[in-house]
C-alpha cells in the first residue's frame, strides 16, 4: 500500500495510474470504519489532482484545516485543526440518480495528525 492509516479509521490508498497532462493520480481506495455495533467499508477508485494532494499535505503541516478530495467530489476527507476531528464522506450516484453514501466523523487522538502527515509525505512524487 502506498498510503496506509490505521487510526482513527483504516484508510488504504494505492496509486494505480497517473496522468502527466493534467498532473493527477488514480487511487484505489479502501476505507473501513468500525464503531458501536456496526462497520462501514468502502472500496473504490478515484482520480486526485496532484495540486490537491500537495495542498492537503501543506495544510496539515502548517496546522490548518486540510481537505483531500477527488476530481469528481465523490470522496472527501477533511482534517480539522481547530476541533481535532477527521470527517470523510463517499458518495456515488448512478445514471438513474440512485445514490449511495458512507462516511463518519472521527476524533483525532494525540499523534494521529502527525501519522497522517507522515503517511502522505512518504508517498514518492513524480510531479
Amino acid at each position: 500500500m502506498d498510503i496506509y492509516l490505521n487510526g482513527p479509521i483504516e484508510i488504504a490508498l494505492d496509486v494505480i495510474e497517473f496522468d502527466e497532462h493534467l498532473p493527477s493520480i488514480k487511487l484505489r481506495v479502501g476505507i473501513v470504519a468500525e464503531k458501536f455495533d456496526g462497520s462501514i467499508s468502502v472500496n473504490t477508485c478515484c482520480w486526485v489532482e496532484c495540486a490537491v494532494f500537495d495542498l492537503f499535505v501543506e495544510s496539515l503541516k502548517s496546522g490548518k484545516d486540510a481537505l483531500f478530495h477527488d476530481m469528481s467530489n465523490g470522496l472527501s476527507v477533511l482534517v480539522s485543526a481547530e476541533d481535532h476531528r477527521m470527517a470523510w464522506l463517499y458518495t456515488s450516484t448512478d445514471i438513474d440518480s440512485n445514490e449511495m453514501r458512507a462516511g463518519s466523523n472521527e476524533f483525532l487522538a494525540d499523534g494521529d495528525r502527525e501519522r497522517i502527515i507522515s503517511a502522505f509525505e512518504n508517498l514518492p512524487r513524480w510531479w
